[in-house]
């Protein structure tokens, strides 16, 4: 019997293989996915890295006479002629400092049944210097009713000390 195109019939894969196949691909999608999910960097990630600070290692920068040493988590040291200045307080730590602040404050709206809530964006990360003090700031957003509102106020924290400050553009003078 001679092979001809018109005869020959390959067989039909087994539903066993079938099922096999499709295991594979799912399993490799799922690690895949959760690969991705797992490695991409975080909103305060991101702003750290557009303000200048790196995604591993240190960067040195100079600034006037300075010289400024940039970690990933956004601790800085400053070098000034043989002065050294550290500023241990990284951005993940000032975000949490800045939540803890309004804790308080959004339980006792709570408890007075105001449906208002206060809340910081990460991706509104800034630095400041005042008065040689240098800061993280961050953004002051309410929440009403599923309203988000921007209050143009920003919470700082001290990068050296931990204090944490509210900053109003709206300054009312009493006397």
């Amino acid at each position: 019997m001679a092979l001809s195109p018109y005869t020959y019939s390959p067989k039909q894969p087994s539903l066993g293989k079938i099922l096999l196949v499709l295991f594979i691909f799912a399993t490799l999608t799922i690690y895949a996915v959760k690969y991705y999910l797992d490695n991409r960097p975080s909103k305060l990630e991101e702003r750290l890295y557009e303000l200048g600070y790196p995604r591993t290692g240190f960067i040195a920068v100079k600034q006037n006479e300075s010289v400024l040493i940039k970690y990933p988590d956004g601790s800085l040291v400053v070098k000034t002629g043989m002065h050294i200045e550290y500023y241990p307080v990284t951005a993940e730590e000032a975000l949490l400092l800045a939540r803890q602040h309004f804790a308080p404050i959004n339980q006792k709206l709570k408890e007075h049944g105001l449906n208002i809530r206060f809340f910081i964006k990460e991706e509104t990360l800034s630095e400041k210097v005042k008065r040689d003090q240098r800061y993280w700031c961050f953004e002051v957003w309410q929440d009403r009713d599923g309203t988000k509102l921007n209050t143009y106020n920003y919470i700082c924290v001290n990068r050296q000390t931990k204090a944490v400050i509210i900053e109003s553009p709206f300054s009312i003078s009493l006397s």
